[in-house]
């Protein structure tokens, strides 16, 4: 029940994020996995991990909503942990889960995307670390929370971190 609430608490807080410039301009972690998904036909399932202080990590996000708020397995707890990047072969394809990061304090977030069979080792690797990079940009994860239009920390509201610092 507690790693259910801490998900949910961090769903809302990423949420609460500031916007990204893509084309499809939207914060909410569950919305971005979605849109990011539909994208990527490739990619048979899609995961945000979040890990908020010392409180256990858990799913915030997925194309697989029966996951949202359930325990992250040992290869996304890695990452978070500080691992650049694990690759399990899942059903004849790839299981690849990055780090990203994350906008809320004190946070961690770990992207997990999982690509359908018949796709090499290497591409799906590659395929996924385009994938967390879209998630990432449109969750709104600037590189230090603020660009110089203040947009990041809530001000401007709209298009967010044309400029990075």
């Amino acid at each position: 029940m507690r790693s259910r609430f801490v998900a949910l608490s961090l769903f809302a807080a990423l949420a609460a994020g500031c916007k990204s410039t893509s084309m499809d301009v939207t914060t909410s972690p569950q919305a971005v996995v979605e849109a990011v998904a539909k994208e990527n036909p490739d990619c048979t399932r899609l995961t945000v991990h979040c890990k908020k202080g010392d409180a256990a990590a858990a799913i915030c996000a997925s194309t697989d909503k029966a996951r949202i708020g359930q325990a992250s397995h040992a290869e996304d707890l890695k990452v978070l942990g500080g691992s650049a990047m694990e690759v399990l072969e899942e059903n004849g394809g790839f299981d690849v889960t990055l780090p990203i990061t994350c906008k809320v304090e004190n946070c961690k977030c770990a992207v997990g995307v999982t690509m359908k069979a018949g796709i090499a080792k290497e591409a799906a690797i590659a395929k996924a670390q385009a994938i967390a990079k879209a998630v990432e940009s449109r969750l709104g994860a600037c590189e230090d929370g603020k660009c110089a239009s203040g947009c990041c920390d809530g001000a401007a509201g709209g298009a967010c971190c044309a400029e990075k610092k």
